[in-house]
């Protein structure tokens, strides 16, 4: 047969919304998902969305963007783009010759020197109320104050105010899920605003959201380690809980739920998610769009968001309607028979959010599921942290999880305590049995109900938990010791025996030892099982890597190799690790979204057990990435 070329890209149809380009795509610049059946379906959609721009369409999805797109040739097969028309003379009000507003600069393009570019620019700008344009460039104004007229006509100084000033006071109230077995999380937001009241329009590199932005983006983790608290207080009382490389707004509103907040600011343009928490839980009255009902929920607001003195209202009712009657009001509380209305500050971009979460975060997996049993296949996958299968082998993992004949068998060498004691290392074994739960519930083949119990493995006991068709092992060797020389490395070489963490009494004599044990984890879970792969993290692996990662896949190699069945009939897969986690995401597109999840649900658990840490901002930006360095015996088999 005969591949055919991609086709280059068509004229542009008219359309309901402009042009219709086929075969092409924008860039970046998500701001949201929403069902449509074709190209004009998405029109109205993005028209009533007051950020859109314009979207891309693909498998029954529009895709809604925001701000300047670039568009993107010959995306064959992939969707259609359409750029909604926007007039710039409907966007901003005639302007005014050789007139100047001095000072109040919100920002400035050189390179623009004509009234609609600035005007456009002016629009997607939540900051500017006017602007200025000239010869010299275009400056964006949040006020107008300092006027000058009278200007050398040869500069061709223009001045205009935008036509909605108010633009971003719009309310949107959408729905979420990170994933089908999570209710519908409803959430509201105004576009061009912040719960960030002590913050400058100008980007200052001095106030507290930029102090924050610069926190988050200087703080260094070494994974495994226990992250640093970068719970923030704000200066009006109120705690900051920062996500970094959040996807959309709707996941930023299921990150702030999963840790039973309300409240959050998400900048689109920095995929960073703030949730907020403010003292006091007086019963507050949610604005949501289109006149739905207000959502009362019992987390308040500061008083640095009050929008106007309180005033006296004979009842809750009453109190709502001032809301709706007052500008940027998305909340209100009536406190000893007084009103108060609250809403966020202005935000630099339009593509920064305020908003607030009225449901919960609830996880629904399918009920009445039978208990997982009789397998005909196990792959096991033996890694030294407990979160190093989900960076580094989700893609593979994935398919041995959905397969109903295969069981599947974790194995953590380490405690993966580093220096955090018992404590952390609690928290990181539930996190990674979190996952394992979101895992299987997305599956919905079997009872996800968590099994836990202890094995006599060559006469030690260790740790078992089992999940559907998941069964996990924890041999929690500390990483270190308690004097930094006495943990899995001091043992795998030779230097002393270690104990493991729940045993200190009964220390492993050296590598062989425990290497025994983890061979007769492999040989119980195999019994009667003839289809057998192997996963682990490559020994020959070049640095950057751990060398706890290192070590615990040599172990495998070395058992693997020392069974005169399997070093031939069982297929293995050794993996890149930090080597490879920034190249480009190359996990399956159903994978995408389920890794994101589980990692939000290994967060969650991990802060229900200890809330001074978040732990979605480690390693949230490396998601999305499988790179087997070898494999051997693929196909081969059965043993």
């Amino acid at each position: 047969p005969v591949t055919p070329s991609p086709p280059t890209t068509p004229p542009a149809t008219d359309g309901a919304c402009g042009k219709v380009y086929t075969n092409t795509d924008f860039q970046g610049a998500d701001l949201t998902t929403v069902p449509g059946t074709s190209p004009e379906d998405c029109c109205p959609k993005c028209a009533a969305n007051p950020v859109c721009t314009g979207f891309s369409f693909a498998q029954a999805t529009c895709y809604l963007k925001f701000g300047p797109l670039t568009r993107v040739e010959n995306a064959w097969g992939v969707s259609t783009a359409v750029l909604k028309a926007i007039q710039p003379s409907q966007q901003c009000f005639p302007p005014e010759v050789n007139v100047d507003y001095n000072g109040n600069d919100v920002a400035r393009d050189a390179s623009v020197t004509t009234t609609d570019g600035c005007c456009a620019l002016c629009a997607a700008n939540a900051a500017c109320q006017l602007y200025v344009v000239s010869k010299f460039g275009c400056s964006l104004k949040s006020k107008a104050e300092n006027r000058q007229t009278g200007l050398d006509p040869s500069w061709n100084v223009r001045a205009a105010f935008r036509a909605n000033a108010q633009q971003g006071t719009t309310l949107t109230t959408s729905t979420y899920t990170p994933n089908i077995r999570v209710a519908p999380l409803t959430y509201t937001t105004m576009s061009g605003s912040q719960w960030f009241v002590n913050s400058n329009l100008e980007s200052t590199g001095d106030d507290e959201l930029d102090a924050l932005l610069v926190a988050i983006n200087e703080t260094k983790h070494a994974h495994a380690a226990k992250p640093e608290s970068i719970i923030a207080p704000g200066a009006d009382g109120s705690k900051v809980f920062p996500f970094t490389s959040v996807a959309s707004v709707g996941e930023c509103a299921a990150l702030v739920s999963s840790i039973d907040q309300k409240y959050f600011t998400y900048l689109a343009s920095s995929g960073v998610c703030l949730g907020h928490e403010y003292p006091g839980a007086d019963k507050t009255y949610l604005l949501q769009a289109n006149n739905q009902p207000a959502v009362a929920v019992q987390k308040a607001l500061g008083d640095s968001l009050l929008l106007k003195p309180s005033v006296p209202v004979a009842n809750d009712a009453a109190c709502v309607d001032k809301c709706k009657a007052t500008s940027k009001c998305m909340a209100a509380r009536t406190v000893n028979g007084k009103c108060s209305v609250y809403g966020p500050a202005i935000a630099r971009s339009a593509s920064t959010f305020a908003g607030y979460v009225t449901t919960p975060f609830v996880s629904t997996p399918v009920p009445n599921l039978p208990t997982f049993g009789n397998p005909s296949k196990v792959h096991f996958y033996t890694t030294a942290h407990q979160d190093d299968h989900e960076l580094f082998m989700s893609n593979i993992y994935h398919k041995s999880i959905a397969d109903p004949s295969t069981k599947v068998v974790f194995v953590y060498t380490t405690s993966g305590d580093d220096h955090g004691g018992n404590k952390w290392r609690q928290a990181r074994e539930l996190g990674t049995l979190s996952t394992t739960s979101a895992w299987v519930d997305h599956m919905g083949k079997f009872n996800s109900a968590p099994k836990g119990d202890t094995v006599n493995i060559s006469g030690r006991q260790i740790a078992r938990v089992t999940i559907g068709n998941v069964v996990s092992y924890f041999l929690r060797i500390p990483e270190y010791g308690n004097d930094g020389n006495t943990g899995f490395m001091a043992l795998i070489n030779g230097e002393r025996p270690v104990a493991p963490m729940d045993a200190p009494d009964k220390p492993y004599a050296n590598r062989d030892a425990f290497k025994q044990v983890l061979a007769a984890i492999y040989a119980n879970e195999a019994q009667g099982i003839r289809a057998i792969e192997l996963n682990a993290q490559d020994p020959d692996g070049e640095m950057p890597d751990h060398a706890m990662h290192l070590a615990t896949g040599q172990l495998v190699w070395d058992i693997v190799n020392a069974n005169a069945q399997w070093k031939t009939c069982a297929p293995q897969h050794y993996y890149f690790d930090y080597q490879r986690w920034l190249d480009p995401v190359n996990v399956g597109a159903d994978v995408v979204p389920l890794q994101r999840y589980a990692w939000m649900r290994m967060s969650q658990a991990i802060y229900n057990y200890d809330n001074t840490i978040l732990f979605w901002s480690e390693h949230s930006i490396n998601l999305g990435r499988t790179y087997i360095r070898r494999t051997f015996n693929e196909g081969a088999g059965p043993c």
